[in-house]
């Protein structure tokens, strides 16, 4: 508060959501940002047609795309547009604020079983296969 950080605050942690049709949401690097830093980046993109669910409420629209670092792949930046985008934006901020990566996630999870939360996992794994 009043311009005093606590140790281990990191504002690219906090997503960035806008409320529109289709929903938008951000958080961390984007692939440019990150390459502007300097930072060798893997990423995966997938569209929100390859969901089951999106299909069957006609929300097919928009995609999912994750930033993570080549070296480890720790996610470190991600950007959704579509249908819940806000909504789904939260699984990939926990997981950026553990510093987890895309072979953590995708392949150790423990959590109740969410469609479009399945995509994301979907693409982790295959990121965690690069």
């Amino acid at each position: 508060m009043a311009g005093v950080r606590e140790p281990g605050f990191d504002l690219l942690a906090i997503p960035g959501c806008i409320y529109c049709e289709p929903e938008v949401a951000t958080v961390g690097l984007s692939e440019a940002e990150a390459k502007a830093r300097g930072i060798e980046v893997k990423v995966g993109k997938i569209p929100f047609r390859a969901m089951g669910k999106a299909v069957a409420i006609g929300e097919t629209a928009g995609f999912v795309k994750i930033v993570a670092t080549k070296q480890y792949g720790e996610v470190i930046g991600c950007q959704i547009i579509g249908h819940a985008a806000t909504d789904i934006i939260s699984e990939v901020v926990l997981g950026k604020a553990l510093e987890t990566t895309v072979t953590e996630i995708g392949k150790r999870r423990i959590r109740i079983r969410r469609c479009r939360r399945r995509l994301c996992r979907r693409l982790w794994r295959l990121m965690g296969k690069r």
